[in-house]
């Protein structure tokens, strides 16, 4: 988590991991873990947003930024001081950037 985290922040994600199916959650890991940074993010055909937090240990910003700039019409968004979990961190700043991507995308199709 990030800087601001408070110790709210670190209940609910105990909470969310607890609410976890362990066998799910593994299989998670293991299809993020060996990660292809070779791949063809350049052949991606719909809207995308990369959305990473900046203290985020795990996917770095980055990550995203290269993510972004190799995606036809990808857009990086970095959310100042958080860690990898910004729904939980900052929801409100979460929900208002994916609302925002959206009606972006809603509006650019009519």
């Amino acid at each position: 988590m990030g800087p601001k985290a408070t110790d709210s922040h670190y209940a609910q994600l105990v909470r969310s991991i607890g609410a976890l199916h362990k066998e799910n959650y593994i299989k998670t890991l293991e299809s993020a873990v060996p990660y292809d940074r070779q791949l063809p993010l350049e052949s991606i055909d719909v809207p995308s947003l990369y959305l990473f937090g900046q203290h985020d240990p795990l996917c770095s910003p980055e990550l995203g930024r290269e993510m972004a700039k190799r995606t036809p019409g990808g857009k990086f968004l970095e959310v100042r001081s958080t860690g990898h979990l910004i729904n939980i961190e900052q929801p409100e700043g979460f929900h208002h950037a994916t609302l925002d991507f959206l009606y972006d995308v809603e509006k650019s199709l009519v």
